[in-house]
């Protein structure tokens, strides 16, 4: 299965406004995880002091949430060119992207929390990973051959 991303690793080397870019990125990922820690300080997360075994414990659950709303999600939400959620008739998105975005939103906070730079380490892995060759990439070469 083809990453419909693929080409935009090609398209983004050598192209001036990639730095402008990560700029972006980095930039909304560090607004992105203030929000999220403003919002969890105010709901009382951190009113107490938290081991990073109860906030690993709290992502952990996030994902368990995404598997198991993926399980009992209407069809519709589960197609890749949906958007994963919508909105129910209380007003509340639900969906598997929902339960994912809690897990975003987790780590963001997190992140702030602790002071770490989330968009810096989203751009390093990211460059990191682009530079890796799939597993199955290589046999598929192999095979070629």
């Amino acid at each position: 299965m083809k990453c419909k991303h693929a080409d935009k690793k090609a398209a983004m080397q050598g192209n001036p406004q990639a730095s402008h870019l990560v700029a972006v990125i980095i930039g909304a990922l560090t607004h992105l995880s203030g929000m999220a820690h403003t919002v969890a300080f105010r709901m009382g997360w951190w009113d107490k002091e938290r081991e990073h075994g109860q906030v690993a414990a709290s992502m952990h659950q996030g994902i368990s949430t995404f598997y198991t709303r993926m399980e009992n999600t209407p069809e519709e939400l589960q197609h890749r060119q949906g958007m994963g959620w919508k909105m129910s008739e209380e007003g509340k998105p639900v969906g598997p992207a929902v339960a994912l975005a809690g897990v975003v939103l987790n780590i963001a906070d997190y992140c702030s929390f602790m002071g770490w730079d989330l968009g810096g380490a989203v751009i390093a892995q990211l460059n990191f990973l682009s530079g890796q060759i799939h597993p199955q990439g290589v046999k598929e070469k192999e095979e070629a051959r």
